[in-house]
């Protein structure tokens, strides 16, 4: 039975797009002008910018350090440099806040090897932490600014841009919120902000960006907001459970999905304390009792007896993962040992139930953005004299109110494509409809047949050639005209004049390429053989029909070699290749032994 029960749902408003210019006279010494509006528009907009003005102290030194955070080896009893950012960073704040420096010395860190002071430090010079089991190592003295570089580039006094003394003190707004915010990418995210899921185990999380930028009389600071998808901090158990919607075994087809999602995806292990970090590849079908290592063990075994965990959950499936720039080692781990590493970003797109879930993705008004951008910076609280880094350089913020600038909104271009036709702006394109060019009518026609008895095919090459055919235009027929010499796409002949031309151009790859390709061997069985067998071995590098290629390598790099020359040779006859249609497979070699059992082939790949 039909409802009158009108539905709740209300479309969102769509935001008409448009451009304006700024009202203020430019003067561009490279660029031409944009000519002056036939008609004047009576539309004028004051425009909210994102940027705030900002100050800097002046003549403030800033001084840059080559720098290295070093630990003391347990068992060897040397110092060591430590790589991780992570530990570094942690190091370095320890440091700081346990009086590793004077009370009227203000440094911070980029997380790297370089750290930044107003003060002139004594260099070489060892900081050791407060247990002796960590150190700063000063090593030199690398560069030393001035705020005054700045202010001089606004004043027009000096031509080249101050890009380290602007990048010195973009890291000092970062590190002045210390403790409150993670930083990703260059992006930066509050702790305190609460993510919000967006289906599959997934979270999204609202962040910032922000630069420092030099504009005539003035420095000011952009902030734009930016929503981003995560890996959640969990389990990998625990995630694959979220992910499946129940605590069970994932089936095979769960198994290939999890792969997707998670490929690449980094994790920490149990029998590392959670330190030790490997990268994602697949999901492997084995169990842990199905795997076993260069030892001899299972992977149960192994964990019981050199690491001390007794696994439980041996009925889940393992995942292959390596560690990080090692893909040449693979080695698997049991689901219950990992744990995904924090803040890391998920970059692959949403399947469409993870969009479901969410609220229909749109434009946000202006009214939004600017609410946003508002709140991130009120939330920064840079003017706090409870900052101690913006207190020493004596930065101050403007955080009222954005800049504004008066601007004349553009008409909407009209592109004459005919007579009393016109083809406007549409959501940001111009839908042209082939009006802006004149067909050239096809005057002559050629065909060429390539076949073994052309008498007994005559009466079927004359109904063909015979046909009349038009060609629509514009929605409109064109005038009738006859084939009389000519190939048709698809036609019969079509295939073989492809092969002509292709095994000529083939043939020079080849002999430019020289690869060998993939070995072979044929008899009555498919796969494989043993000695006893009778059969013969051959090499093929290439499959062709028509304008299809296949090639089969042996390698990676012989692959990328084929590619590279292919590409050169075809390009010289007028050919593309297609990447969209381009796909590559990998496949692992197998072999059979004695007993008939089918094991891989270590390091041997084919693609």
């Amino acid at each position: 039975m039909a409802s009158n029960k009108q539905s709740n749902y209300i479309r969102k408003e769509r935001i008409p797009v448009s451009s304006a210019i700024p009202s203020a006279r430019l003067v561009l010494s490279s660029l031409p002008g944009r000519p002056a509006p036939a008609q004047r528009s009576s539309q004028n907009e004051s425009l909210l910018t994102n940027h705030f003005t900002c100050e800097f102290e002046k003549n403030l030194p800033l001084y840059q350090y080559d720098v290295a955070i070093e630990e003391l080896g347990s068992l060897s009893g040397e110092w060591y440099e430590v790589k991780g950012r992570a530990r570094c960073a942690l190091t370095m704040q320890s440091i700081v806040s346990n009086g590793g420096f004077a009370s009227n010395v203000i440094v911070w860190y980029d997380e790297q090897k370089c750290l930044y002071s107003t003060s002139q430090l004594s260099s070489p010079i060892l900081i050791h932490s407060r247990n002796g089991q960590s150190r700063l190592n000063i090593k030199s003295l690398a560069n030393q600014w001035s705020t005054d570089d700045i202010q001089n580039y606004i004043a027009g006094e000096a031509e080249e841009y101050p890009y380290d003394a602007v990048r010195i003190l973009e890291t000092l707004l970062k590190k002045s919120l210390q403790g409150r915010i993670q930083v990703v990418n260059n992006n930066c995210y509050f702790l305190d902000e609460v993510a919000k899921p967006v289906g599959g185990g997934l979270y999204e999380r609202l962040g910032f960006v922000q630069s420092l930028n030099l504009s005539s009389r003035r420095i000011t600071l952009s902030i734009q907001t930016k929503l981003t998808t995560f890996y959640p901090e969990m389990s990998l158990l625990d995630f694959v459970h979220i992910h499946i919607g129940r605590k069970r075994v994932p089936n095979e087809y769960e198994c290939k999905k999890l792969s997707r999602i998670l490929k690449n995806c980094l994790i920490v292990t149990q029998q590392s304390n959670w330190k030790r970090v490997f990268e994602i590849d697949q999901f492997d079908k084995r169990r842990p009792s199905e795997i076993t290592i260069e030892s001899g063990e299972t992977l149960i075994e192994y964990f019981k007896n050199e690491k001390n965990i007794q696994l439980t959950q041996t009925n889940y499936p393992c995942v292959q993962v390596y560690l990080p720039n090692e893909y040449d080692k693979p080695c698997h781990l049991p689901l219950e040992v990992c744990r995904i590493q924090p803040w890391q970003v998920y970059d692959k797109p949403l399947s469409k139930a993870q969009e479901a879930q969410q609220p229909r993705k749109y434009i946000p008004k202006p009214y939004e953005r600017y609410n946003a951008i508002m709140n991130m910076l009120r939330k920064c609280d840079y003017n706090s004299r409870s900052n101690r880094l913006c207190r020493e350089v004596g930065f101050k913020i403007d955080d009222n109110q954005m800049l504004s600038l008066s601007a004349r909104v553009l008409t909407q271009p009209q592109i004459e494509t005919g007579p009393n036709s016109r083809a406007n702006v549409r959501i940001g394109r111009i839908p042209l409809d082939g009006h802006l060019f004149t067909p050239k009518p096809l005057l002559t026609l050629a065909i060429t047949y390539f076949g073994n008895d052309i008498e007994r095919e005559k009466d079927l090459m004359r109904a063909f050639t015979d046909t009349l055919l038009q060609v629509r235009i514009n929605g409109e027929l064109s005038e009738s005209f006859v084939i009389e010499t000519g190939v048709m796409q698809g036609g019969i002949p079509s295939p073989v004049l492809f092969n002509i031309v292709f095994d000529f151009i083939i043939r020079q790859v080849l002999e430019e390429a020289s690869l060998t390709g993939f070995k072979l061997a044929y008899d009555s069985y498919d796969f494989y053989h043993d000695v006893r067998e009778k059969y013969e071995e051959f090499d093929i590098l290439t499959l062709m029909y028509a304008d299809d290629l296949v090639a089969m390598c042996n390698s990676i790099n012989d692959l990328q070699k084929f590619i590279l020359v292919f590409e050169k040779v075809t390009q010289k006859y007028g050919l593309i290749m297609s990447v969209k249609n381009t796909s590559i497979m990998s496949l692992q070699y197998f072999k059979q032994g004695i007993n008939g059992k089918i094991f891989f082939k270590s390091g041997s790949r084919s693609t």
